[in-house]
């Protein structure tokens, strides 16, 4: 076995309105592996659209993770719609300052004008576009952006960075032009990253959860029975009921619409996420609506981080831990 001292790592918590799941990254000389994981359920009306209503009760529950987490210098993985997310120039004449001075600047100028600048607190990432230096801030409401650090602080943690389940990824979509189609159980969210920078993004109502209504409804089946058919058939033609395929495809029309309009190029790259086991046929009829390249983004299986099986998640339920496993290896850049 490995003592703590032998390895380096870093922990990473995602919470949302239902769960809190946490992952703890190490690394050694054979490359990285998953140290600790888990995924807790918050009881109902804890926090309600982002905002802690019962802190005591969110209180606890990190601090029984705090015991079980080796590194408490962590990240905080949130949903994208809280967020949000501007850019800006920085000015040519101020070169020799540090680029945090500049960025600084740029904020207390600037962007006094923008009506996110008394309401947000934001972090920032810089990137070059065009040969002209940009930075874009990723802002969080004042008042949840505090009590997100106060109740983490609170249970013991130490507060790296606050980012989105979608800002997490743009480490791995570092081409000239990305598309990321991230499907969950609730929607289907498309962020649009240039050179790895976050762009735009839109939510549509596609989902785990669409598909399998619309499997109930038109063979007036269980919830149960209809996820399995979701699983074993997807978007694939192999359903029994052509009905089902065409409702499923219905559900698919306005995704399939907003790519088509964005008059994608060979030169963009679209990858998908899954949440969940990824649904059977999706990147195909990707494929065939758009005829772009179309590829599952798994974060465990790329050649820029090497993965070996110590204490490894089961491959299933490791989908829904990809945007902290994802934001904690870009901790190593650091």
């Amino acid at each position: 076995m490995f003592s703590r001292k032998e390895l380096t790592t870093k922990s990473t918590i995602a919470i949302t309105d239902e769960s809190i799941s946490y992952v703890t990254l190490a690394k050694d000389n054979n490359g990285f592996f998953i140290k600790e994981y888990e995924t807790v359920t918050i009881p109902e009306g804890v926090i309600q659209d982002g905002e802690i209503l019962k802190a005591d009760i969110l209180f606890q529950m990190l601090k029984k993770i705090a015991r079980l987490v080796s590194n408490k210098n962590i990240d905080i993985v949130l949903p994208h719609k809280y967020f949000l997310c501007a850019d800006g120039t920085l000015g040519d004449t101020d070169k020799k300052d540090s680029l945090k001075k500049r960025v600084q600047r740029y904020f207390k100028t600037t962007a006094t004008n923008e009506p996110w600048h008394k309401t947000h607190i934001c972090e920032f990432s810089t990137y070059t576009l065009q040969g002209r230096e940009k930075v874009l801030f990723k802002c969080l409401p004042k008042d949840i952006q505090k009590s997100y650090v106060h109740v983490c602080k609170r249970a013991g943690f130490q507060i790296s960075s606050l980012t989105s389940d979608i800002l997490a990824f743009d480490d791995f979509l570092s081409d000239e032009g990305s598309i990321l189609v991230f499907v969950s159980n609730n929607y289907t969210r498309v962020a649009e990253f240039k050179s790895g920078m976050f762009i735009s993004s839109k939510t549509f109502q596609v989902s785990y959860q669409q598909f399998i209504q619309d499997i109930q409804k038109y063979i007036n089946t269980s919830s149960k029975e209809a996820e399995l058919i979701l699983k074993k058939h997807g978007l694939l033609r192999s359903h029994k009921d052509e009905k089902v395929y065409t409702r499923l495809s219905r559900s698919m029309s306005p995704l399939i619409e907003y790519l088509s309009k964005r008059k994608l190029k060979e030169s963009v790259s679209l990858h998908v996420i899954f949440e969940q086991q990824p649904i059977l046929g999706f990147h195909d009829y990707l494929f065939q609506s758009l005829r772009i390249t179309t590829a599952e983004l798994d974060i465990l299986n790329t050649t820029k981080y090497i993965f070996h099986d110590i204490l490894s998640l089961h491959k299933n339920e490791s989908y829904r831990y990809q945007p902290i496993i994802a934001q904690a290896l870009k901790n190593w850049k650091k």
